[in-house]
């Protein structure tokens, strides 16, 4: 979906697709380092003799908060670049999505490998 948005964009879009993309990346790359830790920490507990369930529990409470907390931020990153199209590019962009049998496949390959 997003190469198809870059290839319909006007000559000014560009540039504003940017600026959201560039305002974003710290908050990305801050949080990127985060699930890998607290993976990190799952590992370390749950290779322990006696795994803690208390922990384990409170661990995987703390994932299943950052996956939500990324999923919620790639929304709002979608919707402000679905923000920059106009009328005519989001009807464009609705019919190549929904001609593109591979998407859904590849979203559900997605959720398969975790």
């Amino acid at each position: 979906m997003m190469q198809a948005m870059r290839e319909m964009l006007s000559a000014q879009q560009p540039a504003a697709l940017r600026e959201l993309m560039q305002a974003h990346r710290p908050v990305q790359m801050a949080r990127m380092g985060h699930p890998k830790n607290v993976r990190e920490d799952m590992k370390a507990e749950s290779q322990k003799e006696r795994p803690d369930p208390d922990t384990v529990h409170e661990i995987h409470g703390r994932m299943t908060e950052i996956h939500f907390e990324m999923m919620a931020k790639r929304a709002r990153m979608r919707n402000a670049m679905y923000d920059l199209l106009t009328e005519e590019q989001r009807e464009q962009l609705r019919d190549e999505v929904s001609a593109d049998p591979d998407a859904a496949e590849d979203h559900e390959a997605h959720h398969g490998e975790q």
